[in-house]
């Protein structure tokens, strides 16, 4: 979780603002991912992974369990976000744990939410 909330911080100094971040668990690979929505005029996901590569590869000290191949950058249409930033609101750095969710029939097994403001 801290991985996370660092890499949003370096994110937004690099520029890019960031509306939503969750980690969510895949039961059927059992891997955490790290989903970010950026900030609206940003469309770029080459340039989004690029500076994923950068910041981590910069503060390698800092992440050491997190790759740039654990975040995704999701679209703030996929269908889970609307109805999950419906049910609660982080702005800031805090986290919410959510379990057993399903969100606009999106099932979530596991997922801690950093930020929703969407």
């Amino acid at each position: 979780m801290k991985d996370g909330h660092e890499l949003v911080r370096l994110l937004e100094i690099e520029g890019i603002g960031v509306r939503a971040a969750l980690w969510v668990h895949s039961n059927d690979t059992s891997i955490w991912q790290l989903w970010i929505v950026p900030q609206h005029d940003f469309k770029d996901k080459r340039q989004f992974y690029h500076k994923i590569s950068l910041i981590l590869s910069k503060n390698r000290e800092v992440f050491s369990n997190i790759d740039a191949a654990d975040v995704e950058m999701v679209a703030e249409t996929h269908p889970a976000l609307p109805a999950l930033s419906k049910f609660i609101r982080i702005e800031g750095f805090d986290s919410a744990h959510i379990s057993n969710n399903i969100f606009n029939e999106f099932f979530i097994p596991d997922g801690i939410i950093l930020r929703i403001a969407l």
